[in-house]
């Protein structure tokens, strides 16, 4: 049986009129038909950047892009290392290593320097290190409702093996 004080509306997308009966007249209460929106941090880049500003900030993204140059750069976390001791703590290739950090230091992002026969690395840019949180913090946040959608779909699944 429907309820004429409680008829619900759909005038546009988004929102959903319900009207309550209060006495004589019916009240209309405008309300949100889907959650609110995730709080948006402020805009990083307050105006709209230049082409050639755009270009620079794509390219900090590719740097940023390739797994081992992360990995580099968390291991750069702490301090300075050498070549070797990169090589050792990430399992990869000297001249693997060598060519991302070159590639890290031409984007501005670690410097070096030589001692003898060894070459060091360190970050310039820390920077990076949020910006690096930012990513792992918002992943972090889509697993676990990936985990928690996927746990209720396990659970209710209608087709078992």
């Amino acid at each position: 049986m429907r309820n004429e004080d409680d008829m619900t509306e759909r005038p546009s997308a988004g929102v959903i009129l319900s009207r309550r009966s209060r006495g004589e007249g019916g009240e209309v209460e405008r309300r949100s038909a889907a959650k609110d929106p995730p709080q948006v941090p402020p805009a990083l880049c307050p105006t709209k950047l230049s082409p050639a500003a755009v270009d620079e900030v794509a390219e900090r993204f590719r740097v940023l892009g390739e797994p081992l140059r992360v990995r580099l750069i968390q291991e750069l976390q702490d301090g300075e290392k050498s070549v070797g001791e990169l090589v050792t703590a990430l399992g990869a290739t000297q001249s693997n290593v060598s060519k991302h950090l070159r590639i890290i230091q031409a984007a501005g992002l670690a410097g070096r320097r030589h001692e003898g026969n060894l070459v060091y690395y360190f970050m310039t840019d820390r920077s990076v290190f949020a910006l690096c949180d930012a990513v792992c913090a918002s992943v972090g946040e889509r697993l676990t409702r990936d985990a928690k959608l996927g746990a209720e779909l396990n659970r209710n699944a209608i087709f078992r093996k």
